[in-house]
């Protein structure tokens, strides 16, 4: 049985069990979340996660609370609050 994923709208904030997948898209963030606490959903945000950096070449990073630079991450980890997704970049 496949899980999908709840969106929030930009100015929503999840509680602090929740996750969240920012993808930015040309019409605006797209922001999907996920409780940790909940396996169906961790396994379907670890599949968009896979979706979007391996098929589809987003690049994701973690997002900071704190203001630190945000890292480049090529793994799910559960764990993390937050990820926002860039989609590939085009030459021209």
């Amino acid at each position: 049985m496949e899980t999908t994923l709840p969106k929030i709208e930009d100015n929503t904030t999840p509680p602090s069990s929740m996750g969240i997948l920012a993808i930015m898209g040309e019409n605006g963030d797209t922001k999907h979340i996920w409780d940790k606490t909940k396996p169906e959903e961790v396994e379907a945000a670890r599949v968009l996660f896979n979706t979007l950096v391996k098929d589809k070449k987003y690049l994701a990073f973690s997002v900071k609370p704190d203001g630190e630079k945000s890292t480049q991450i090529k793994e799910f980890d559960p764990n993390l609050e937050s990820y926002i997704f860039s989609p590939p970049l085009q030459g021209g």
